[in-house]
């Protein structure tokens, strides 16, 4: 298969070659309310990129909020001139967004995962 798509529940016991884990978002709905993923379900799911035996190395890759992509187009398309620049609307993010940015993904990244405990 060339792509696979699907929640988080692919980060469980797909044992399928997967070279680059995509995340669309840095946040889950866990039933109650949407949060920032927790290090242990980032490492989970990201750890399916590059799986010893399929592949020697793996790639994760964290998608910008859309807001942020469009607002980097609009800025982009306005060039180098100071008064297009200005005159860019910036999207602001939808009503309730829980932000994630390159910082989280890094902090994700260099989290150790939280210990398991029962509930």
């Amino acid at each position: 298969l060339k792509v696979i798509c699907g929640t988080d529940t692919l980060g469980v016991g797909v044992n399928v070659p997967i070279r680059t884990v995509l995340f669309t978002a840095l946040t889950k709905y866990d039933g109650n309310r949407v949060r920032t993923l927790r290090a242990r379900e980032f490492h989970q799911i990201a750890g399916r990129a590059g799986r010893a035996g399929f592949d020697t190395a793996g790639f994760v890759v964290a998608q910008a909020p859309e807001h942020v992509i469009e607002n980097e187009k609009a800025l982009k398309k306005a060039g180098d001139d100071p008064k297009k620049k200005r005159k860019v609307v910036r999207k602001k993010a939808p009503e309730g967004f829980v932000a994630w940015s390159e910082s989280t993904f890094d902090k994700l990244i260099q989290s150790e995962p939280e210990p398991l405990t029962s509930r």
